[in-house]
C-alpha cells in the first residue's frame, strides 16, 4: 500500500514505531493483569520469555517501562531494507532457523514465495451515503449488508432505550452476521436485503441461526483511522489473532508470531482465513465522510453499524455516537451496555424470546471503534476513540 499509494519513504513512515520499541511505554494496570495472565505460557519459549518477561521471569508491573530493543533492530532492518527483507533476507533466515529448530512449519521456501494481495471492494448505500469496505476474507459484505436491512425501518423515530429499536438492531445484525459465508456480490445486494427483511417480526425473534455460530473470542485486534490535509483516507485493521497471538516470540528478532484460529484446526495449504474485519469509509457526495473501523473479533460488524447509525439516524457527534451503550445478539443471548436501559426495556426484550446478558458499564466486549469524521460545511475534521479501551484521537 505504501509502494503504491504513499509519499514517504518507509524509513520515515516506520520512524516512530522504531522509537516506541526503543524507548518503550509505561505499563498500566490492564497491561499487567494481561502479562501476569500469560506469563506460565511465556516461560514455555524462550523467546518469549527472553522479550516480554523480566530477566528473573517476573511480569513487569504498573508504572515499569517495557522496552524492545530487538523488535527495533527489526523494524530497522525492514525501514532500511523494504519488505524483502522480511520475506528473502536476513529476518527471513532467522525466521526460518527459528521454526526449524522447534519443529515449525514455515520454511525459507515459504517465506520467499509469499505475496501480497490486493483485498477485493465491496460497496453499498445507506441513506444516500456510500459505503465502501473491505470484502472477500472480511466482513465488509456484513456490514454493508445490515445497513441495508436497516434502511427499511425508520430509526430516527425511535429512542436509543427502546426495546422495539434494539430489537430491529439485534434481528438485522443476526442475519448479516448469518448471511457472512454467501458471496459478496449477493451479500451487499438490495434485493437480498428486501426478502431478508420480511424475516424480522415486531413481535418476536427469529428462531435459529442459519449458519452455526462460531465461539466468541478474545483477541488481539487494533484498528487506526487516518485522514491527511489532502483528504487521502485510511482505514487500516490488524491483528494478531488472540491476546499476544501463538505467545511464541522470535528469540532473535523479538516479535510474536501471529495465530489463526482456523488454520490452527484445519490447515490448508495457500489459504488465507476469513476475518471480522471490516474497514470502511463512508462518502457524502463523493467525498470521504466518515473513516471507521474496529477492533472486537466477530462483533466488529455490529459496533461499526451501530456507530454509522448513530452519525446518520440519530444526528450524534462522532464521540457520541462512538461512546452510545452497544447491542451484540448470539446464540439468541441479546448482550446489552444496560446501565441506562430502564428494568421495563429488559423486561419487553426478554418477552420477545431473548435471553439477557446485561452489562453495568461499558465493556471492550461489545468492540473498540475508532473513526473520522469530516465535516465539510464547518471545515473541521473530527476523531473519536472508544472509551471502552485504550486509544487516543489527535491531529496535527
Amino acid at each position: 500500500m505504501v509502494i503504491r499509494f504513499g509519499f514517504l519513504p518507509l524509513r520515515i513512515i516506520m520512524k516512530p514505531a522504531i522509537e516506541l520499541a526503543q524507548d518503550g511505554f509505561v505499563i498500566k494496570k490492564d497491561y499487567h493483569d494481561l502479562f501476569a495472565e500469560y506469563k506460565k505460557i511465556f516461560r514455555r519459549y524462550p523467546g518469549t520469555a527472553r522479550h516480554f518477561l523480566k530477566e528473573d521471569g517476573s511480569c513487569y508491573v504498573e508504572g515499569e517501562t517495557f522496552r524492545q530493543p530487538a523488535l527495533a533492530r527489526t523494524l530497522e532492518i525492514m525501514a532500511n531494507d523494504g519488505a524483502g527483507a522480511f520475506y528473502k533476507g536476513k529476518l527471513a533466515q532467522a525466521i526460518a532457523a527459528d521454526m526449524l529448530n522447534n519443529n515449525g512449519l514455515i520454511r525459507k521456501d515459504d517465506l520467499a514465495q509469499y505475496h501480497t494481495l490486493s483485498g477485493e471492494i465491496v460497496e453499498g448505500n445507506y441513506r444516500g451515503h456510500k459505503i465502501v469496505s473491505r470484502g472477500d476474507q472480511c466482513d465488509g459484505a456484513s456490514v454493508i449488508e445490515i445497513l441495508h436491512i436497516l434502511e427499511h425501518f425508520q430509526l430516527s423515530n425511535y429512542k436509543l432505550s427502546d426495546p422495539q429499536y434494539l430489537h430491529i438492531l439485534a434481528q438485522a445484525m443476526f442475519i448479516g452476521f448469518s448471511d457472512e459465508y454467501l458471496p459478496d456480490w449477493q451479500q451487499v445486494s438490495k434485493a437480498l436485503a428486501v426478502r431478508r427483511v420480511r424475516e424480522i417480526e415486531l413481535a418476536k425473534t427469529l428462531p435459529v441461526p442459519i449458519e452455526p455460530e462460531r465461539p466468541a473470542r478474545d483477541g488481539d485486534t487494533n484498528h487506526l483511522s487516518v485522514i491527511d490535509e489532502e483528504g487521502n483516507a485510511v482505514a487500516l485493521t490488524q491483528s494478531i489473532g488472540p491476546p499476544f497471538g501463538s505467545k511464541v516470540a522470535n528469540p532473535e528478532l523479538g516479535f510474536l508470531y501471529a495465530y489463526s484460529y482456523n488454520m490452527a484446526e484445519h490447515p490448508l495449504q495457500y489459504h488465507r482465513e476469513k476475518s471480522s474485519q471490516s474497514p470502511a469509509i463512508l462518502f457524502r457526495d463523493d467525498q470521504p465522510y466518515i473513516v471507521i473501523g474496529a477492533a472486537g473479533n466477530i462483533r466488529i460488524p455490529a459496533s461499526i453499524v451501530q456507530t454509522i447509525v448513530n452519525v446518520i439516524d440519530h444526528n450524534m457527534s462522532l464521540d457520541e455516537a462512538v461512546s452510545s451503550p452497544r447491542v451484540f445478539l448470539t446464540d439468541q443471548e441479546l448482550h446489552l451496555e444496560a446501565a441506562e436501559l430502564p428494568e421495563s426495556t429488559l423486561t419487553e426484550l426478554q418477552r420477545l424470546g431473548y435471553n439477557i446478558k446485561a452489562y453495568d458499564n461499558f465493556d471492550g466486549y461489545f468492540g473498540r471503534v475508532h473513526a473520522i469524521l469530516i465535516d465539510r460545511l464547518t471545515k473541521k475534521v473530527y476523531g473519536a476513540a472508544d472509551p471502552r479501551d485504550y486509544g487516543a484521537a489527535g491531529g496535527y
